[in-house]
């Protein structure tokens, strides 16, 4: 019991410490565009995101974790010649692998429950109804009698309700375009009663139009595709059942090859490289199923 509790505080601390990292990587990476609209929408829309995205990706990321606790504690016993205090209790290698997959196994179990329950369709969602949000948000804040810049738009208008409009004038790259009556809904403006300026070959043009839609914001579907559900599962299961041969493979090696600081980082991102191919390799072959 003592060797398991000691396995236990050894990796399963570092597991969470370890994948948390790595979302907040990515996050930072990932979502520059993301973090902006964040500071627009309101708070629960926001948090709502938050908690999504960072459930999600900690068990999207929860193996890459598993693998480098894991490999750093192999790393650790065979360079610091901790490993020999194991052989003087008759433990062997077998046995301390073993023991490293029951303690792995924990994370990887919950990480293997919850992928039931949120996938990248979700996250699609979330971030589609944040966009949808933000772009409400961004039309609304727009004051009366003032120009403004939206999505590449120069926007004016005289008087607003919401997001109805009354005698708005809108420019883009040349073009011009005035309306006595508009109103806005999910990322497309629809324009009453106006007229269409345009210039080319130094000569004006004027079209008049009774309705117009014009896309301010490109939104995409709010609704959430079962087959897609399914196939992010079946991934992320995957994913997770594939974790104990990388790190079966990983103790071999380290435990068979003497190697310095140096040359075990460079280990460790090889084997993050291989991982993260396979990975994208799976993923991608499931969606084309």
């Amino acid at each position: 019991m003592r060797l398991f509790l000691f396995f236990l505080k050894s990796l399963l601390v570092n597991v969470y410490f370890y994948t948390a990292v790595i979302c907040f990587i990515f996050f930072s990476i990932e979502s520059f565009s993301v973090v902006y609209m964040l500071s627009y929408v309101k708070i629960l829309t926001a948090l709502g995101f938050l908690t999504s995205w960072f459930s999600y990706y900690f068990i999207y990321f929860l193996p890459l974790g598993v693998m480098l606790s894991a490999f750093s504690f192999f790393y650790k016993l065979f360079s610091q010649k901790k490993i020999q205090a194991f052989y003087v209790f008759g433990i062997s290698p077998l046995h301390i692998l073993k023991q490293s997959l029951y303690v792995v196994a924990i994370p990887l179990s919950i990480g293997l429950l919850f992928s039931f329950f949120i996938t990248n369709e979700d996250i699609t969602y979330a971030k589609n109804y944040l966009v949808e949000e933000f772009a409400k948000q961004m039309i609304e804040s727009i004051p009366p009698k003032t120009f403004e810049h939206i999505e590449g738009y120069g926007v004016y208008f005289d008087s607003k309700s919401k997001d109805s409009f009354e005698n708005m004038f809108i420019s883009e790259n040349g073009k011009y375009i005035y309306m006595k009556k508009a109103s806005y809904k999910n990322g497309v403006l629809y324009a009453k009663d106006g007229e269409v300026f345009t210039e080319e070959n130094a000569k004006n043009y004027i079209v008049d139009f009774k309705s117009l839609k014009i896309q301010i914001y490109k939104l995409n579907s709010s609704s959430i595709s079962k087959s897609l559900v399914r196939k992010d599962i079946i991934f992320d299961i995957l994913n997770i059942l594939f974790t104990p041969v990388f790190i079966f493979i990983g103790f071999y090696l380290i435990s068979h090859i003497r190697m310095s600081s140096g040359m075990f980082y460079t280990f460790l991102a090889f084997f993050i490289i291989i991982h993260e191919a396979l990975v994208t390799v799976i993923k991608t072959f499931i969606l084309k199923a």
